[in-house]
């Protein structure tokens, strides 16, 4: 259930496909993404792509991973490349933006996917066809964007920008600004039912809003987010510090806003987190060069460990008198 990889080079991201595999992607010299499975910690595939990059997607289905890349200092263009999760064929370059590309995700279906630009545009491309479904003009570099369900609304942040907007999919119309606050957001993702929407990284604040507009939850939380993930259910909700001073990820109930588990085992600023499909474990990865793969409910995961005597070592640790070969006389 928990293990940890010492990298040679600063980890960017990550995600968690069905089967368990997270998908690893080094931020230094030229790219290579790779497979793990989580229990044997087998090194299952290993991709190396021609771009430099920075995140990672990988569709609900597994099937695909979608890699970001950045302007090079030769200038040539970013580009959102899909890969073959299994064998690492590339299926192809689907849009070059002018800039360096800051999200990649897919849909729920694995068929759809989102990017947004430091060139000020979001799009929603068909990953099947390379088809572009729907682009918009944000007017300011983008820092975050995220797909609906359902794929009918997309979901923008903009850097300096203090709201979220709220774009109709595949028509591009501006419907809604979501969370003024004077702090500007960094994340946003839609809940599962694509009800509402969650904003996160405005000073200390984490917040759930309708798609209306309107404020349905806050979180208490005491650091910045830079990141944030929900589970395939919707019950859980992570969320990664990016304060280089205090390195923790938290798993919240997303029906409450009940704090479950707190990790703070990073030793450098967290860079992305996932949730297993189940919300039984998270992963999370940070400057130390780690990635490391925790429960969420910590209490359960003993409970469900077999159980066995105490060995001289581990009542040396607890601080725990040594056992009596005989009864005191």
């Amino acid at each position: 259930s928990f293990f940890l990889i010492d990298n040679s080079d600063q980890i960017g991201t990550q995600a968690v496909n069905e089967g368990q595999i997270p998908t690893i992607i080094q931020n230094a010299g030229r790219s290579v993404v790779y497979g793990w499975d989580v229990y044997t910690q087998l090194d299952l595939v290993g991709m190396a792509d021609t771009f430099w990059n920075k995140d990672a997607a990988v569709a609900a289905k597994g099937s695909k991973t979608a890699s970001k890349s950045w302007v090079d200092r030769y200038g040539s263009l970013s580009a959102f490349t899909a890969l073959t999760l299994q064998t690492g064929a590339r299926v192809g370059t689907l849009i070059d933006h002018a800039k360096n590309v800051v999200t990649s995700r897919f849909a729920n279906d694995g068929d759809r996917v989102v990017t947004a630009s430091e060139d000020g545009t979001a799009a929603v491309l068909d990953a099947r066809d390379s088809s572009l479904l729907c682009r918009v003009e944000l007017g300011a570099p983008a820092c975050a964007a995220a797909l609906s369900p359902d794929g009918t609304r997309l979901a923008t942040l903009t850097v300096g920008g203090h709201e979220a907007r709220l774009w109709s999919v595949p028509e591009g119309k501006q419907l809604v600004g979501i969370g003024a606050v004077p702090e500007g957001w960094s994340t946003v993702l839609f809940t599962i039912d694509g009800k509402s929407v969650i904003l996160a990284g405005s000073g200390h604040h984490v917040q759930r809003y309708s798609l209306a507009g309107e404020l349905q939850q806050s979180f208490d939380i005491d650091v910045h987010i830079g990141s944030a993930a929900l589970d395939r259910s919707g019950r859980k909700l992570l969320l990664c510090s990016d304060d280089p001073q205090t390195p923790v990820a938290q798993v919240f109930d997303l029906a409450d806003g009940k704090l479950l588990v707190r990790c703070s085992s990073h030793h450098g600023t967290l860079l992305g987190g996932v949730l297993s499909p189940d919300g039984s474990h998270a992963m999370t990865t940070a400057k130390d060069r780690t990635v490391l793969v925790w429960p969420t409910d910590p209490v359960a995961t003993a409970r469900a460990l077999p159980p066995r005597e105490f060995s001289p070592a581990d009542r040396r640790k607890l601080s725990l008198p040594p056992l009596r070969s005989a009864p005191p006389k």
